[in-house]
């Protein structure tokens, strides 16, 4: 198969694909190589490709959940589901700093 589109890709670009993909938040750093691997489905994910905020997110998606009527207004465009809701780690950091004595 010819992944030649995937490969002219920057590594922010296929980070948001695996995003949309539903892939998780994958951690900077990975090869291409390994990036085009994972996005055009040619090997699944291992623990070590993720991002270290799965556990951020995961906490910060109960305390969303927790407190639904407070705090979405604050989230505009945003479903609550951190875990799956495909935004950057920029945005995951700046949506969590401020709730990280709450959560």
């Amino acid at each position: 198969m010819d992944d030649t589109g995937l490969y002219n890709c920057n590594e922010t670009e296929l980070l948001s694909m695996a995003r949309r993909q539903g892939l998780g938040a994958l951690r900077r750093g990975l090869t291409k190589e390994r990036l085009v691997a994972l996005v055009g489905g040619y090997d699944n994910p291992h623990p070590n490709d993720f991002a270290g905020t799965q556990f951020t997110r995961a906490k910060l998606e109960l305390f969303i959940h927790d407190n639904w009527g407070v705090v979405r207004s604050q989230l505009p465009g945003c479903n609550g589901q951190c875990t799956k809701y495909p935004c950057s780690e920029g945005t995951h950091a700046s949506c969590y700093a401020p709730n990280k004595g709450s959560v």
